[in-house]
């Protein structure tokens, strides 16, 4: 009797398996002179800043970057053990902050996940440190405050 053993390779789609990335951060309800929302937006040879307050755009700059930054990028999305879970229903509060992040491959989506804190909590369905991949974006940007004026 001849037994065949095959060998399998098991692909799992993984974080780094992204060609783009879209993050956002929503400020709260403050007075236009105060409240500044961004977004990023990278792929391998660039990323876009837009700020703006209220939808008005206060600045829009692109830098170029390198595949080796875009790696870089990949390697703390993926350090950031970002994942979706059960979305955490907001109980009403209002004035807090937003951050989002979608994943691209092929100009599909492939990852999306939010989060908002308010009060002391965080709501949302996006888990992780959103944190790390944020502060990689801004320094990216030499003095990215001055990007906020």
């Amino acid at each position: 009797m001849l037994i065949l053993f095959g060998i399998f390779t098991v692909s799992c789609k993984t974080s780094k398996d992204f060609d783009s990335i879209k993050i956002k951060y929503i400020d709260s309800s403050v007075p236009p002179k105060y409240q500044r929302s961004y977004t990023f937006f990278a792929t391998e040879n660039s990323i876009r800043l837009t700020v703006d307050s209220y939808g008005n755009i206060l600045n829009d700059t692109t830098i170029t970057i390198t595949k080796i930054q875009f790696n870089e990028i990949r390697q703390t999305v993926e350090s950031s053990n970002l994942k979706i879970q059960k979305e955490k229903k907001n109980n009403g509060c209002t004035g807090g902050t937003a951050r989002e992040i979608v994943l691209f491959k092929n100009n599909t989506k492939v990852f999306e996940g939010h989060t908002y804190f308010c009060g002391g909590t965080t709501y949302g369905n996006l888990s992780g440190d959103i944190e790390s991949v944020f502060s990689k974006f801004k320094n990216l940007f030499d003095n990215f405050e001055q990007y906020l004026k």
